[in-house]
């Protein structure tokens, strides 16, 4: 049978036929088409005599490709067609949707077209992402093989389902309100729906199409394959995590090391393994590792050929080393463009993808109700654990973790694997080679606290329920749709301070454990704002309904033009205007090492530099090892920059004009030359700052204000992790490395 009783099946074959009857007078009138509606007469006569749902379903869809193709050159008739097929597709869908929604049931249609077989390009794609075996091993555990996936509580469900679709009563009610599952679906229905995500959270298909919607491609120079970005970013639900990870991936890329730097040094070795005598070529091969695109590897490789040429005598060392460069020069044509890929460890996602959640929901909509009040607390899929545990086992995948940390607040989880505020996982991948861990925090603007917290309870409530006044008819209904209008996760307002303190107390653990990594702040400046009664735009309040929302930026620079020219647009139409021309403020992100200092003058009205310890330290080395040749720090972090050296990020330190200055000279600014000490600014620590010269050989254990680290200079530097700050003595005699590269690893001892 088409469909489950003999009325509903009586009906899809009378919709059959009006279709039939339809193109038999088209034919009439466009009879220099007659062979082409002959054999789409054809086609809908064995819709008819279509054994199985899953044929009939196959028939029209083969209709619907043939009018695309067939019809191309008259768009007229074309779009006639065309709309008469979706008109019968939508009465057949509604005579039997069950039918039509198993059909889909295990393919997850990511990225890639509706009509190819899913599950099978689903498995390759994988299989490109994850070519260890051992990684797709993590990802599956648990599963049954792909031919022996078991679809029996999934049918089981969607049967139900259509029942509750069409005998389901319309809700009426003004606003909007959420309905329970069991109240939607009844006792039985409940435990239907249980067992569906269940059955649906152990098959393979899900956990894969979970993994590949959770991958995100970045464009740029390739990082180091044996080395892996591990991103947590932290902040309250709904703070705008998932957004502003994109732009801190983004901002973390330039601090990364890449595999043409890897590729060039091996070259170097392999040269040098040939022929000692390479100095002049190594000169070469540093600018190779700065090469951004792939002429720039031509040009460069290009110089090193002909500088081999010209200094090199022995022939087969010749030919040696010009095939090393040839095999260089192909890799780093790859690696200077083929980007890298990103898992985003995110329970949204897992949500977004399962099958049997979009199903229910959509109902709930279309059945008046703005959600499902319960959903999420019903809704156990618990996948991202497995994708996080893939990527991480597969070489050359990176993962950006969202988390609230309040989950992990209590005490108790303490002595659990992940730890209290994720304190020991992130010591457990402190101690793995491969990882480079970097943390973020989603924040609000300084000082604009409440603001920030409205912004968050409005995106909260937003993503949650279905818009008020906003429509979802039954025809919307489909499998695969990821585009609801609202995720039905209740956002629970009071936990908003939580949310802003476990994140900030797990990015402190993550200051002390990773002394040497990266911390950035997304600041949040999104403000809601409403119409006011004199007609005016301002600020919501946290219990005022929004009418628009955009960036704070964007906002005063609409106010600054409606000031200068009369005939700027009201607020909503120059935001459309905005958006389309891709003229809005980015995203505000700011990147910092954990061991920033502040380095300034005694006297003078010089501004203090924020500046990495180790890049000060590696700059005083680097003052003692080469005594005759001394040069001042700003130039040094400059030369330091231009070859990819430096830790401090280079905004921090100076302007794009200032730093093409100092590249220019080796003397120093007259205010570093003349007063060379550095103490704190900060107001707090005055009373630590009275002792501002310290001679060199005051003890090292000894507590100061300031740290001499170099005759004639002192520092003071602050413990974030401690929300205090502290001064250390150290006398000039200090160990430092004076090869300090900024992605080198330190294991912790």
């Amino acid at each position: 049978m088409l469909a489950k009783d003999p009325e509903a099946e009586s009906q899809l074959k009378g919709d059959i036929d009006n279709f039939a009857s339809v193109l038999s007078g088209l034919k009439r009138k466009y009879d220099i088409y007659a062979k082409e509606f002959d054999l789409l007469l054809s086609m809908a006569k064995n819709l008819k005599a279509a054994p199985s749902a899953t044929e009939l379903y196959s028939g029209l869809s083969v209709i619907s490709d043939f009018i695309d193709a067939e019809f191309e050159s008259t768009s007229e008739l074309k779009e006639t067609l065309s709309t008469i097929y979706t008109g019968t597709a939508d009465r057949i869908f509604l005579r039997a949707p069950a039918s039509e929604w198993k059909q889909h049931l295990g393919r997850y249609h990511i990225n890639e077209s509706v009509s190819q077989d899913s599950v099978l390009s689903q498995k390759q794609e994988i299989e490109l992402l994850l070519p260890d075996p051992q990684s797709r091993e993590k990802l599956y555990e648990g599963t049954a093989p792909h031919l022996e996936e078991s679809f029996y509580a999934r049918n089981e469900f969607l049967e139900h389902l259509e029942t509750v679709f069409k005998n389901s009563p319309q809700s009426t009610s003004k606003p909007k309100e959420t309905v329970d599952l069991e109240a939607l679906l009844g006792k039985e229905g409940l435990i239907l729906y249980k067992a569906a995500v269940a059955e649906e959270s152990n098959s393979r298909a899900f956990r894969e199409a979970v993994f590949l919607q959770s991958t995100q491609h970045y464009a740029g120079p390739q990082w180091q394959q044996d080395k892996k970005l591990l991103l947590w970013v932290g902040g309250p639900s709904a703070s705008g995590k998932t957004y502003g990870a994109g732009s801190a991936v983004n901002a973390m890329a330039q601090h990364m090391p890449f595999e043409q730097t890897k590729l060039a040094d091996v070259l170097l070795l392999a040269l040098k393994d040939i022929n000692p005598q390479v100095k002049d070529i190594q000169k070469l091969i540093i600018d190779l590792k700065l090469a951004k695109t792939q002429d720039d590897v031509q040009f460069w490789c290009d110089k090193i050929d002909a500088a081999i040429d010209e200094q090199i005598e022995n022939a087969n060392q010749k030919e040696q080393m010009h095939q090393a460069t040839l095999s260089t020069r192909n890799d780093l044509s790859i690696a200077v463009s083929a980007g890298n890929s990103v898992v985003s460890v995110d329970g949204g996602v897992e949500r977004e993808v399962s099958q049997m959640r979009q199903m229910v929901l959509q109902v709930a909509v279309t059945r008046g109700y703005k959600g499902i009040g319960d959903l999420h607390k019903n809704t156990r899929l618990k996948t991202k654990n497995f994708v996080k545990a893939a990527a991480l086992e597969q070489e050359g995948l990176n993962l950006v973790i969202p988390e609230t940390f309040a989950e992990s607040m209590n005490p108790l989880e303490t002595f659990s694997d992940s730890g209290r505020y994720k304190k020991n996982e992130m010591e457990k991948y402190r101690e793995m080679d491969n990882v480079i861990q970097a943390f973020s925090t989603v924040q609000g603007e300084d000082g604009q606290e409440k603001r920030f917290q409205i912004s968050v309870k409005n995106m909260g409530t937003s993503r949650a329920w279905f818009p008020e006044g906003s429509e979802f008819s039954d025809e919307d209904v489909r499998m695969n749709n990821r585009d609801i209008g609202c995720e039905s996760k209740v956002y629970q307002s009071m936990f908003f301070h939580f949310g802003n303190l476990a994140s900030r107390t797990a990015l402190e653990n993550f200051q002390s454990i990773e002394p040497e990594g990266y911390s950035l702040v997304i600041t949040n400046d999104l403000i809601f704002l409403k119409v006011d009664s004199s007609g005016h735009w301002q600020e919501c309040e946290l219990d005022d309904t929004p009418d628009c929302k955009l960036s704070n930026r964007d906002f005063v620079k609409w106010q600054s033009l409606q000031q200068l020219d009369n005939s700027t647009p009201d607020l909503p139409k120059w935001l459309n205007n905005q958006k389309e021309s891709g003229a809005l403020a980015p995203a505000l992100i700011s990147v910092k090492p954990n061991d920033m200092i502040k380095v300034g003058t005694v006297k003078g009205d010089t501004p203090y530099i924020n500046l990495s310890r180790r890049d000060f330290e590696s700059w005083m080395q680097y003052n003692r090892d080469n005594s005759n040749k001394k040069i001042a720090l700003m130039p040094w972090c400059a030369k330091m920059h231009q070859q990819d050296k430096l830790i401090t990020p280079i905004e921090i330190l100076f302007s794009l004009a200032e730093y093409k200055r100092l590249l220019r000279t080796q003397s120093a600014p007259p205010q570093l030359e003349s007063k060379p000490d550095v103490q704190s600014d900060s107001p707090q620590l005055e009373s630590d700052s009275k002792s501002q010269k310290i001679n060199q050989t005051t003890s090292p254990h000894k507590r100061a204000g300031s740290t001499p680290l170099v005759s004639g200079f002192t520092l003071t530097y602050e413990h974030k992790n401690q929300g205090e700050r502290r001064a250390e003595k150290t006398s000039d005699k200090t160990s430092t490395d004076s090869n300090v590269v900024p992605n080198k690893r330190v294991k912790k001892t």
